[in-house]
């Protein structure tokens, strides 16, 4: 299972990514199946990479906005 801390997250993209009804909930809920992905919030965005690597720009990332 996925887990992030959510202490530098902003509330909007709480909402979005934890509430049943937010535009990002089911995006949540897929990465929780996906041992390969790791998230990271950096400056308020939750940044989501492939393979654990956060450091290589060059691998899959998804940036999720408040």
């Amino acid at each position: 299972m996925l887990t992030i801390d959510t202490t530098n997250m902003c509330s909007h993209l709480q909402k979005k990514l934890f509430e049943e009804d937010g535009i990002y909930h089911s995006l949540w809920l897929a990465m929780q199946d996906d041992s390969e992905l790791t998230a990271v919030v950096r400056s308020r965005q939750l940044h989501i990479y492939r393979n654990g690597n956060t450091r290589d720009w060059s691998l899959s990332r998804i940036i999720l906005y408040g």
